[in-house]
């Protein structure tokens, strides 16, 4: 299944050939073969990358143990988990929290399901449904690299792609994440590398499948993180402009992809509706993120202390309001505190700005730890945002599309709260940037 995953990729990359019309008979055999010969080693790339990531990933799983939790244990996926055991059990998405607290929203539904197929296949919360869960999550990082060598490929060559793939196979800190944490990280990078490798090919040569295939993307990110629909307006403006354009673009494609997306999320919406008696979209809990972040105590960081997970008082609150009055509650609570404390918001605010690109200050790590993080948090940022000036200076057009992905994805976390894993989905497209900066200072010029 991975060798035809990675075969499809392959294919949706794979451009026109070109032949010179007026080389001789003998020069145009000895291009084809060079051209077949350097085409099978571009194609054993990726399945190298896919076979070298994987192996490392369950490699660090099997020896570290990190798929062994205690059993009914919150750490294993947190709400995700409670609400896959609740549907491995039979009793629908549900019950986020400790005990029985009925129909929820919470997250968004793709990697909760996921993870009940998984519960019911293997057991709740059992070893081997932590092994296969992080093997899944594996998986999708190594996905990931197979993308990212696939754009890197064709916005900055073949070099370049090739050294993004094999960084974010074999890199320490993209091994961590999918190994450690039962969450949709992992998921939600792999599908944004999928859509920006998708917007970026139909930018260049529309196909109906290109466009199926787009808004298919869309609809499952969509539903693993609705974060990531910050990027939605860029990406489909970029197909649109770039086609029109070249006066190529399709209304009744571009209809299609949206149709596609539609019947990703609709029946969620629906399902929403249905059982809340308005309008949910996607996921329900942004008004208590917002209040987890700005409130009386707070300097911009997550107050976990105010958690349903974590305060008895707040978990009755939610019981018994219901998870939509009671989201609302807190949602004005913290806009309240937001008007009458803007000085301190726009101070949180920037605290946030800093974590987000520098790192937290809160994980626990001991001081020389957290000095490290934070040398490679600002190291990264700033290399990558090199990067991307240097794809504006050198006029590459799709700078645009990663300029709007790290202006708009963290917008939503500077004005809640931030963890480490919060950026982890746009890492791959950073560490793209930062493999072309340094490509390019290698050649004679920019690439």
């Amino acid at each position: 299944m991975g060798t035809q995953t990675i075969g499809w990729v392959s294919w949706l990359l794979r451009g026109p050939q070109r032949s010179g019309a007026r080389a001789s008979a003998a020069a145009r055999r000895l291009a084809t073969q060079e051209a077949d010969a350097s085409e099978a080693a571009s194609d054993r790339t990726p399945r190298r990358i896919f076979a070298t990531g994987m192996a490392l990933r369950v490699a660090f799983l099997t020896a570290s143990g990190a798929y062994v939790f205690r059993p009914d244990y919150f750490g294993f996926g947190w709400e995700a988990g409670r609400i896959a055991s609740s549907l491995a059990a039979g009793r629908g998405f549900s019950d986020p929290f400790q005990g029985t607290t009925g129909p929820t929203a919470w997250v968004a539904p793709l990697y909760p399901v996921l993870l009940a197929g998984i519960f019911r296949t293997f057991g709740t919360y059992s070893r081997l449904s932590g092994f296969v869960a992080l093997t899944f999550n594996s998986a999708c990082s190594v996905f990931t690299a197979v993308i990212l060598y696939h754009l890197g490929r064709e916005l900055f060559g073949e070099r370049t792609g090739r050294w993004a793939g094999w960084a974010w196979a074999l890199l320490p800190y993209a091994v961590y994440w999918p190994t450690r944490v039962v969450w949709d990280t992992s998921l939600t990078a792999c599908l944004l590398a999928l859509v920006l490798l998708l917007t970026v090919r139909l930018g260049r040569s529309p196909t109906g499948r290109l466009f199926a295939a787009f808004g298919l993307a869309w609809g499952l990110l969509a539903l693993a993180n609705p974060v990531a629909l910050s990027f939605a307006l860029p990406s489909w403006a970029w197909v649109c402009w770039e086609q029109r354009r070249k006066g190529v673009l399709s209304p009744p494609r571009l209809l299609g992809a949206g149709f596609l997306f539609l019947l990703c999320v609709v029946p969620w919406l629906l399902r929403n509706y249905q059982t809340f008696g308005e309008l949910v979209f996607i996921r329900s809990n942004f008004g208590e993120e917002l209040r987890l972040g700005n409130g009386p105590g707070g300097l911009g960081d997550w107050m976990v202390w105010l958690h349903p997970t974590h305060n008895f008082q707040q978990l009755e609150r939610y019981r018994e309001m219901g998870e939509v009055a009671y989201v609302s509650t807190r949602g004005r609570e913290a806009l309240a505190f937001i008007r009458d404390h803007p000085r301190l918001f726009l101070a949180n605010t920037a605290r946030r700005v800093y974590w987000f690109w520098f790192g937290t200050a809160r994980d626990g790590l001991p001081e020389p730890l957290l000095f490290l993080r934070t040398v490679a948090f600002a190291e990264s940022s700033l290399l990558s945002l090199a990067g991307l000036g240097l794809m504006i200076w050198t006029r590459k057009r799709e700078g645009f599309l990663f300029a709007a992905l790290l202006l708009l994805f963290p917008l939503v976390y500077y004005c809640t709260f931030v963890l480490t894993r919060y950026r982890h989905p746009i890492e791959p497209e950073m560490l793209l940037l930062i493999v072309y900066l340094l490509a390019s200072h290698g050649r004679d010029g920019p690439a």
